[in-house]
Order: structure tokens, then sequence, then C-alpha cells
């Protein structure tokens, strides 16, 4: 059943998502709203590193000023605590290696792995 009100053809994953699965958004305790994100966006620090995606808070806070993108988010989180499908694009991790503050550049052992996520992997957790 493909949806032929937009010029250009949906891509497969939304296009289930915006077929399947509008029925699962009722249930309020697997849903979250517009007000929600929004607000936990807000929060977001801009300092942060992006994840692999190179999809950076700065990016998610001037993208959710935007009706349109601020629901999409929403329903791509609704559809996804409606089915317990966590992306598996978002389980992927960057790691970089810090060394430590006043520490010898020169040992393995003054470096301190951290673990870079997708910014939408953070935002769903919360």
């Amino acid at each position: 059943m493909q949806d032929t009100s937009y010029k250009y053809p949906a891509h497969p994953e939304v296009q289930f998502t915006n077929i399947l699965l509008p029925h699962l958004f009722n249930d309020s305790q697997f849903s979250t709203n517009p007000q929600k994100v929004a607000a936990i966006i807000d929060n977001l620090n801009v300092n942060k590193a992006p994840g692999h995606d190179h999809f950076s808070n700065k990016i998610l806070k001037i993208i959710v000023k935007i009706p349109l993108f601020l629901s999409k988010i929403v329903d791509i989180f609704n559809a996804c605590l409606s089915i317990s499908y966590f992306p598996s694009d978002w389980k992927i991790g960057t790691i970089v290696v810090i060394p430590k503050p006043s520490k010898d550049p020169l040992l393995v052992s003054n470096y301190r792995p951290i673990t870079l996520l997708s910014s939408l992997s953070k935002l769903s957790q919360n």
C-alpha cells in the first residue's frame, strides 16, 4: 500500500511507520509528546561530540524549532516505544581515547576511552 500523498516515494521504514503503526500511538504509558521532546532537546549540551552519524545536539536544537521535524522525531520515538524497538544504528558507538591531564602522553595507561553515541540514541533514553 503506497502513500501517494507525497511528491516523492516514502522511504520504506517511514512508510511502515505511517501506514502500520498509528494505532499503537494511543498508549500514553509508552509514548512521548512534542513538549517533552522539545524540553529534553532544549537541555542538551551543544558542546558534546556527536556519534558516528554526525547528528549533533546543536543540529537537534535548530531543527526542533521546525514543527514538522519535531513531529517526525516524536513519531519515530513513539513508534520505537510502541513496538519495543531500539534501532540498531542507535546502538553503534565510536570509541575514542582521551589523554589524562598532566600525564605522560607516551604511556597507553594515561589515556581513557569514551564512547560517542548517536544524539538520537541518547535523546530516546531520556
